[in-house]
């Protein structure tokens, strides 16, 4: 009989010993899973463990912010530091209530702990930006845009923002070259974002240069974004940066025989898409070289059928295109038109001749317009089906 009750004893004492070690997995994984997202619940499942304690810590500094939640925050990191000394939130948090020169060795610790505490890195650029060390703040720019993708909506646009910043452009530059996961992202950033697109231009190129590759998407909004921002001045070197080559931008109408498929738009040509026109680049019906550009219109269609921004300096020019069976002007009426693009004030509105030659002089003024719109404007009476109206060989020339 005392040997039946030893026995269940020992059975009892096993159980236990199984439920304590099931109690303990459980509420460590729960602790676990919890510790961010719900502190204060993870501390039901494991009063004593260091990340949830730490995690309640950050939270309550977060939501609150006053120097009672400090002082709260400090004292849960401290006993989260009893518990784990190794716990870089628990560092930082009890950094808080130090000295300055304390809290930054701190911090400097707890970075040492581990990279991946987001606040932690912020910390340290906010650190080195007040005390002047634009290559450190970058650095820890850096290793938080690296551990936690999640940073990269808070980060981004203070980086783009410091783009602006000449001092720092060399930096952020550097940071590029090395070709971080996080750089494409942020560059779509930058160029919607950062403050002087001349800058942008500059940091663009270098990368380019140094061998760092540019999505052509990337190239191409950086494009339209000086567009976008009036700055004619530097559209060229956008329209080269984003791989265009022809030489007349700057200096004419850009591709004005239609030889190539535009893909760098505005500055190559844009071709309607409106509803009931219909342009098509097809070869010269006259049988010259090149190609040319085939306009139908639907009744009562009204739009332009191709657009392109030129870079004009002030002065005079001639203008001249080449055309085809273009209805009469009861039918259909054909114009190119030259405005600016910042005012949006007409140069010219040159009727297209039915066949043949269209000619006529533009004068570009010395004003705030150093971006034009050169425009095929078609507005139709009746459908063009059966006519095939054509233009090609578009030029603007300089007389003086």
């Amino acid at each position: 009989m005392a040997g039946t009750k030893w026995l269940n004893r020992r059975k009892l004492a096993a159980v236990a010993i199984a439920l304590l070690l099931c109690w303990l997995s459980v509420s460590t994984g729960m602790a676990g899973l919890l510790r961010v997202a719900r502190p204060e619940t993870a501390l039901k499942f494991a009063p004593g463990d260091s990340r949830a304690l730490s995690a309640l810590g950050d939270v309550s500094l977060q939501a609150r912010g006053a120097p009672e939640s400090t002082r709260g925050a400090a004292d849960m990191a401290k006993r989260a530091w009893l518990r784990d000394a190794t716990n870089p939130v628990a560092v930082r948090l009890a950094s808080m209530t130090q000295p300055v020169e304390r809290q930054r060795k701190m911090l400097r610790y707890a970075e040492r702990l581990s990279r991946r505490d987001v606040v932690t890195q912020i910390w340290l650029i906010e650190d080195a930006v007040q005390r002047d060390k634009a290559e450190q703040a970058l650095v820890h720019y850096d290793t938080a845009l690296r551990t936690s993708a999640s940073s990269r909506h808070l980060l981004f646009p203070i980086l783009a923002s410091a783009m602006g910043e000449a001092g720092l452009e060399a930096g952020i530059t550097k940071m590029l070259w090395q070709k971080p996961d996080w750089g494409t992202a942020f560059l779509y950033e930058a160029v919607n974002t950062a403050p002087d697109p001349a800058r942008l231009l500059s940091v663009f190129g270098k990368l380019k240069s140094s061998g760092v590759p540019l999505e052509a998407d990337l190239s191409l909004n950086l494009l339209r974004r000086v567009v976008r921002d009036h700055r004619y001045d530097l559209a060229p070197q956008a329209y080269r940066l984003a791989g265009g080559v022809d030489v007349m931008v700057g200096k004419g109408v850009a591709d004005g025989d239609f030889t190539r498929l535009a893909t760098l738009q505005p500055v190559d040509w844009a071709l309607s898409t409106e509803n009931g026109l219909y342009v098509d680049r097809v070869p010269r019906p006259d049988g010259g070289k090149g190609f040319a550009l085939s306009v139908r219109a639907d009744a009562g269609a009204l739009g332009n059928a191709a657009r392109q921004l030129l870079l004009l300096a002030p002065g005079t020019y001639q203008f001249q295109s080449k055309s085809g069976n273009i209805p009469a002007a009861d039918l259909l009426r054909a114009n190119w038109t030259l405005r600016c693009a910042k005012s949006e004030a007409i140069f010219a509105d040159i009727p297209i001749q039915t066949s043949g030659m269209t000619t006529g002089k533009v004068v570009i003024p010395v004003q705030d317009c150093a971006g034009q719109w050169l425009s095929l404007a078609v507005r139709a009476e009746a459908s063009s089906d059966g006519s095939d109206p054509w233009v090609t060989d578009v030029s603007v020339s300089r007389i003086n």
